[in-house]
């Protein structure tokens, strides 16, 4: 069927399939390209036909991206094989990205494609590339455009920074011989390095250079927008992100603005066109706005959370609220509705207000409270809280708010976290006014279950979490229907008081959390017998577990698919073996569990994971993840951080090559301990097809 197909709709099909997208090629490097990015595939579409070959090669090998030493040497084999058609494959490529594995064979492939329309450099190298004669390969090209990354910057230790100015000496020698170079894009974090500024005075068809702030003002570097402004051709200086440019030391009053643009996309705005701003004497009068906006004011103003809250950003908080009576009248509202306590001598003085008035006491919202220490005693507040909608356990609120309600009022509180004393008894009824709760988590407490069941009680709460509750507390949340239930968590060693719970309502959960720092003479409770439709499970544990708990009572569970450890930290540089050796127990369990858990596909961190920036972070092992990734990837699981990306690189390390790695990683790397092998791991895994994609 597909023979069928003309060669012209064949050839724009195989062109979209093969070719890499402008925006893969041109996105600048993050933590996990190297590791985190799964290699393509598409190249096997060659394989269908003869025709197909024939017809998608020169689309195959129209770009590409190298990572690693293998893949620069097997495409400068594969560009520069001359065929029986006196052709080579070099002169199709038109765009060539290397983000790290540079060789001897880099100059030839560059010889080999002297077609290159773009080409992106990767500037962190590693002390394993080499950069010989790449000075001369590069004056054979002529890009349009180039792209200049690094994601290290200044931080990369003494190596790294000469190796990357034998990189950038080559390129600086090749400026000059650029004569079609039209523009000059760089990453966030890339610093001009001083041998690469000159030239730029120098270039006639250089009329676009885009970079960020840190690139625009770093010292390293010669004033790089005055020597782009000393070019008569560059029309455009793009500062991405031109707020901080102006913010900083780096705008000079003899620049040219008519050159420097700030912003990027549809807000980009040239310079020159910044409206000039006469300054005028202070006012205290306030402008004549209606309420409504005045609202609006007051509440970015004073409920807006800045990143870092300390005690100054209330104290300017409170005088913005004192300006006058209009903004005392409108902006008390929004003081009280969400307020920033970050001392315990803050809390107590709030809650001495709000307790002395129901008026300041019925504007309160949110009390999530997080000091970063812990008070000196529980803290208690008896009010009127009518429009309460978050509430967190430092600041104990229920069941006494039950007392300030009247029947059948409803609350419109959705999150609330409490800890309670065994003297706090609770009954079906005390959830009566939660009507829009949406999670709920108790620690402590008591209760009875001696009311009848009601379909209304709770009937929107979707996240249930129970800390050492007496068997009444779990009683009276078995008795209730919770029909929108979806994620439960509770302690290790409750499990068993946890049984009557689990048959009534664990068909409905998607999400189970175990807390495992309390432990159990054994798990005996077939835990997922009872939540049969589970997907994830999360273990809270400081250190990888040696094993699921209640898998072995448990049968086989067809759903789970993801396990998370949300404070596992995998450990990178320093004291890792004993890391390693936790994570080859969890993995040897999950060996031995795999028929139980046919279903599970990935474990995820939440906590630290250190992505290997190339191909030489990862074979020193600089961190254990790539043996815990290999290691779950034999078994079919895959590791991924806390954004789900997931580790897709599972090259293998030369016994007789790791002892050199780890002994030049030592000498940077004092603190580094050796890491042991995980079985299997005795070759390194090459590359078919080429040009790979990732």
């Amino acid at each position: 069927m597909t023979e069928e197909v003309p060669d012209e709709v064949l050839d724009v099909i195989l062109a979209n399939a093969l070719m890499i997208p402008e925006r893969t090629f041109e996105a600048w490097r993050v933590p996990h390209t190297f590791a985190g990015t799964p290699r393509s595939t598409v190249a096997n579409l060659l394989l269908v036909s003869r025709r197909w070959h024939d017809i998608g090669k020169p689309w195959l090998y129209e770009s590409a991206i190298l990572r690693t030493r293998e893949q620069t040497n097997a495409l400068a084999a594969a560009v520069a094989k001359e065929y029986k058609n006196g052709r080579k494959l070099g002169c199709y490529m038109r765009r060539l990205r290397i983000d790290s594995g540079y060789t001897d064979t880099t100059s030839l492939l560059l010889r080999h494609t002297p077609k290159i329309v773009s080409l992106f450099l990767g500037f962190d190298i590693s002390i394993d590339d080499q950069t010989k004669r790449l000075m001369r390969a590069l004056r054979t090209i002529n890009p349009r455009r180039l792209y200049m990354d690094s994601m290290r910057g200044l931080s990369t230790d003494i190596g790294h920074k000469s190796m990357a100015g034998l990189l950038a000496n080559a390129v600086a020698s090749a400026l000059p011989y650029w004569t079609k170079l039209t523009r000059i894009d760089t990453s966030p974090e890339f610093i001009w390095l001083v041998a690469l500024v000159p030239p730029l005075r120098e270039l006639k068809s250089l009329s676009t250079v885009s970079m960020s702030n840190h690139s625009a003002v770093h010292p390293m570097a010669y004033d790089v927008i005055e020597a782009l402004i000393a070019n008569p051709s560059v029309k455009t200086i793009q500062i991405r992100d031109g707020t901080r440019w102006l913010a900083w030391k780096g705008p000079r009053s003899d620049y040219d603005k008519e050159k420097i643009y700030l912003g990027q996309g549809n807000d980009m705005v040239c310079w020159a066109e910044f409206p000039q701003v006469a300054l005028r004497p202070p006012s205290f009068r306030l402008p004549e706005l209606p309420i409504k906006l005045w609202r609006s004011i007051f509440n970015y103003a004073t409920a807006e959370v800045p990143v870092a809250v300390n005690e100054r950003i209330n104290v300017t908080r409170r005088a913005i609220v004192l300006i006058n009576k209009l903004s005392y009248d409108v902006g008390i509202e929004f003081l009280y509705a969400r307020p920033l306590l970050v001392s315990e001598r803050a809390v107590d003085g709030f809650l001495e207000r709000v307790s002395t008035s129901v008026r300041l006491a019925a504007l309160v919202q949110d009390l999530d409270v997080n000091t970063g220490e812990p008070f000196t005693k529980q803290k208690h507040l008896r009010a009127p809280l009518i429009g309460l909608r978050r509430v967190t356990r430092a600041i104990k609120v229920f069941p006494t708010l039950l007392d300030h309600l009247a029947d059948h009022e409803v609350l419109p509180l959705t999150f609330s976290e409490q800890a309670l004393s065994r003297e706090d008894s609770l009954t079906q009824s005390a959830f009566r006014s939660f009507v829009h709760l949406r999670r709920l988590a108790l620690y402590g407490g008591s209760g009875s279950s001696a009311d009848e069941p009601q379909s209304n009680i709770l009937s929107n709460l979707e996240s249930l979490a129970l800390y050492d509750s007496n068997p009444g507390v779990i009683a009276v949340f078995s008795s209730l229907y919770l029909p929108s239930l979806r994620e439960f968590e509770f302690e290790r060693c409750s499990a068993t008081s946890m049984v009557d719970f689990l048959t009534r309502h664990g068909h409905k959960l998607y999400k189970l959390v175990i807390d495992l720092s309390t432990r159990t003479p054994e798990d005996v409770v077939p835990v997922f017998d009872l939540c049969p439709n589970v997907r994830e499970l999360h273990l809270i544990t400081l250190t990888p577990p040696s094993a699921i708990p209640f898998m072995k009572k448990s049968e086989t569970h067809t759903r789970l698919h993801l396990l998370v450890f949300p404070a596992v930290t995998i450990q990178s540089r320093s004291d890792m073996t004993p890391g390693l050796e936790q994570w080859n127990n969890i993995i040897l369990f999950l060996t031995q569990m795999r028929h139980k858990l046919p279903a599970l596909e990935e474990i995820r961190t939440l906590a630290s994971l250190e992505w290997p920036l190339h191909q030489d972070d990862y074979q020193r092992a600089l961190s254990c993840a790539a043996h815990i990734a290999y290691g779950l990837h034999k078994i079919g699981i895959s590791l991924s951080d806390a954004r789900g990306t997931r580790w897709a690189r599972f090259d293998r390390i030369k016994p007789e090559e790791y002892q050199l790695y780890q002994a030049r990683a030592t000498m940077s790397q004092s603190s580094m301990q050796t890491v042991p092998l995980p079985v299997g791991m005795n070759v390194i895994a090459g590359f078919g097809l080429v040009p790979p994609h990732a």
